[in-house]
């Protein structure tokens, strides 16, 4: 699977809670009775894995918030942080989903 191809979109796991404090956000997968928690920067990675928001998307979002230089190679963070929340179940890539109009 290639995610960084950027029409492809990604959703939560209705299967996983979450519950956000002043740092970070706290996911409770009760099918695998496992907690993960998210620093600020996954978070809203998190966040914008709603089904709207491509990988670019997300990109922008992420430099905007976080004031991050264009010659900083976000995508490979992106990248490792959408395989691991995938690796543990926490999102599903959204086949259906073409946002190449937006």
């Amino acid at each position: 699977m290639n995610i960084m191809n950027p029409k492809i979109t990604f959703t939560k796991n209705p299967e996983v809670s979450s519950k956000a404090t002043e740092a970070e956000l706290i996911l409770y997968d009760a099918s695998m009775e496992a907690v993960h928690i998210l620093n600020r920067t996954a978070y809203l990675i998190w966040e914008l894995c709603d089904g709207m928001h491509s990988i670019s998307d997300i990109e922008r979002a992420m430099r905007e918030r976080f004031s991050v230089d264009n010659e900083y190679d976000l995508l490979r963070d992106i990248d490792l942080a959408i395989h691991q929340l995938l690796s543990k179940g926490l999102l599903i890539e959204d086949l259906n989903k073409d946002v190449s109009n937006k």
